[in-house]
């Protein structure tokens, strides 16, 4: 039998080297449940926040999704949601459907789940509870938005109904994002189309901002340098015009560029920043006629076969009174010796009934074989007639007296009867000088009368005046023609609708996108800087919030199908009438009649305003729609122009225009995150 001694049985009890053992084996059950409970709780913790972030997407895409009942929210909630949360893997345990609530402005997403345990079983615990919760508010800022949408000729048909489709889905989102603020006009809205110039509607013809008289120096200032009197005035002009029906003719209601710099500015206070109303002057006559179309209505009845006095003539070569060769280059709507009833009370003269009757005009200014036509108010004498071209004889001819004859060098006429009213003459403008862009006359191509520069200004003898437009109380009538397929006229190249300021009224946005019509040239600057007048605080719109408002946003959306055009010719005036006026007068920086070489300048005027809109604190999206390859320029300044890289568009169809103008209504339509 083994016996411990007494000494020995005291060190036994005296040794502790076993107990680290003992005490470890006790101790190892909590370390173990210590350590999974932490790498359970982490695990839910990494589930939680992937929970989270899928919740956040989720709320944030549903709550900028116009026009959504709270059901149809919920369902599509659910699917963003379950597209950033997986549920295959075990790993993610499960959760339940999302709960979502819609209170005023306020949206709420809630979601709720387990995560299953591993080294929690072990105290029996074999989930742990996780949830996430989204609160979403709509309408915490306002905005303010200019939508500009290119309206020239060549978004005609498919393009421009894809235009409005694209617009008023933009419109739809906008206000249906703001529908549940609390925030007095949440979105404000002004539609501006361009087209070679903006509208800015005939009703404004009186406003404060219009030059009404003549203190922009821009006003009409090619006729001025060419002898029209200088307090000519566009309105004057007009005032003075009627239909072939016998209305008035009015303000088309676009308006001039400004002369630089301000014409890309939203700048005010001084003469040059008043606006010029668009009046596209009478261009001087030229084209061809036939018998076929050689009526006293379209004025032929002042035209002839060349050297001949007659238009009965079967002759080919029948030209309207002072036309240089050529057909319809010119925006030309009246006749510039007049229409044998207008009248010029300052271009007055007295006819003695005799044989030869003598024609006494104090200083008249003629010179032997200049052509001149007679009007009156009442009748002239026998022998004379409204509807004539006349020639002055040298044989009689004084400083104060003429003679006239029905042909060139012939017999003086004879008057008889009598006479009542006031007579009137005015020179039939057949180009004296010579000049390459005068009139011919005569089988041998002699020139004879006034320059053609003068009968675009509407000089008349001796002094310049403007009688071919006749006067607001006796108003000459005008001829309509078309101009390169546009409507030619005082309103030339003012083919777009009227803009519409910021406006909270729906149904009045979506009307003015829908009044859109595609014709004319294209002005991408002019229509930038007209979307920034309308968001400004200042005149001319003053819808505008301040720019400092606190949590406003103003935004433009610049839309186009090509680059900027300006159409130049050989013509003493080196183009068509244009927003910049004629090239001739360089109000462009340029008298260059190259096309490229326009278009490069007014790129660079439409990326000026770009900047100035950007530096005044305004988010451009550019939208480039189907431009073509071979106008890289016009891509290169829409990218310049946008904001952001994110922020430029160039949708190749139809279908993708109406995805770029959703996208940028959700990017306009921004949901804050508050929890």
């Amino acid at each position: 039998m083994l016996q411990i001694t007494r000494p020995n049985r005291q060190r036994l009890i005296q040794d502790v080297r076993g107990n680290v053992a003992i005490l470890f084996g006790f101790a190892i059950i909590p370390i173990v449940l210590g350590v999974g409970v932490a790498v359970d709780y982490g695990r839910a913790l990494l589930v939680r926040e992937r929970m989270q972030t899928a919740l956040d997407a989720a709320t944030l895409s549903v709550g900028s999704w116009a026009g959504l009942s709270e059901a149809q929210m919920t369902a599509k909630a659910q699917e963003y949601f379950n597209a950033n949360y997986p549920t295959s893997s075990n790993h993610f345990g499960t959760r339940s459907p999302l709960n979502l609530s819609v209170s005023g402005n306020t949206l709420v997403v809630s979601v709720s789940g387990s995560v299953p345990t591993m080294f929690m079983r072990l105290a029996n615990i074999d989930n742990v509870n996780v949830g996430a919760s989204t609160t979403v508010l709509w309408g915490m800022g306002t905005a303010e938005v200019a939508i500009v949408l290119d309206n020239s000729g060549s978004m005609s048909g498919s393009k421009i109904d894809a235009l409005k489709t694209a617009a008023n889905d933009l419109v739809d989102t906008l206000f249906a994002g703001a529908q549940n603020s609390v925030l007095t006009d949440p979105i404000k809205i002004a539609v501006v189309p361009f087209a070679a110039a903006v509208n800015v509607g005939s009703q404004n013809a009186n406003a404060s901002w219009m030059d009404t008289g003549n203190a922009n120096p821009y006003h009409a200032d090619a006729q001025r340098a060419y002898g029209a009197p200088s307090t000519t005035n566009n309105f004057t002009l007009l005032s003075s015009l009627k239909t072939s029906s016998g209305a008035a003719v009015t303000w088309g209601g676009c308006v001039e560029a400004r002369p630089m710099p301000y014409d890309v500015t939203d700048d005010a206070g001084n003469p040059s920043t008043l606006f010029v109303p668009m009046f596209a002057p009478d261009e001087p006559d030229n084209w061809t006629a036939t018998t076929s179309n050689c009526t006293t209505g379209n004025k032929c009845s002042f035209a002839c076969t060349d050297g001949g006095s007659s238009c009965s003539s079967s002759s080919s070569s029948l030209v309207l009174n002072g036309a240089p060769p050529g057909s319809f280059s010119y925006n030309n709507y009246l006749p510039d010796a007049g229409d044998g009833t207008t009248t010029c009370t300052s271009n007055s003269f007295t006819v003695s009934i005799a044989s030869p009757a003598v024609f006494t005009k104090t200083g008249h200014g003629f010179a032997a074989g200049d052509q001149v036509i007679f009007s009156t108010t009442g009748s002239l004498p026998t022998g004379l007639s409204k509807t004539t071209r006349y020639y002055v004889l040298s044989s009689g001819l004084t400083t104060n007296n003429f003679r006239v004859s029905t042909t060139s060098g012939g017999t003086a006429v004879n008057t008889s009867g009598s006479q009542s009213g006031t007579q009137f003459v005015a020179n039939s403008f057949a180009c004296r000088s010579g000049s390459a862009n005068c009139a011919r006359t005569g089988s041998s191509g002699t020139t004879v009368g006034q320059k053609e520069q003068d009968a675009f200004a509407g000089k008349s003898i001796p002094s310049s005046l403007n009688c071919k437009y006749g006067t607001p109380t006796n108003k000459a009538t005008v001829t309509n023609i078309t101009v390169g397929g546009i409507p030619g006229g005082p309103n030339f190249m003012c083919t777009s609708a009227p803009l519409l300021s910021l406006s909270t009224d729906k149904t009045a946005i979506k009307s003015a996108i829908n009044a859109m019509v595609a014709q004319g040239a294209t002005g991408v600057g002019e229509g930038a800087v007209w979307g920034w007048r309308t968001l400004s605080p200042g005149a001319p719109f003053t819808d505008g919030r301040a720019y400092n408002t606190k949590d406003n946003t103003k935004v433009m959306v610049l839309m186009t199908d090509g680059q900027n055009t300006y159409y130049p010719n050989s013509k003493f005036l080196k183009s068509w009438y244009d927003i910049y006026g004629y090239i001739d007068r360089n109000h462009l920086g340029t008298t260059s009649t190259n096309s490229s070489t326009l278009t490069q300048y007014m790129d660079q005027r439409t990326l000026q305003a770009c900047n100035n809109i950007k530096a005044a604190g305004v988010v451009i999206y550019t939208v480039a729609f189907q431009i073509p390859g071979d106008q890289a320029g016009a891509l290169d300044l829409l990218n310049s122009c946008a904001s952001d890289a994110d922020k430029y568009f160039a949708p190749g169809t139809n279908a993708e225009l109406l995805s770029a103008f959703n996208a940028i209504a959700r990017d306009i339509t921004e949901l804050r995150v508050t929890k």
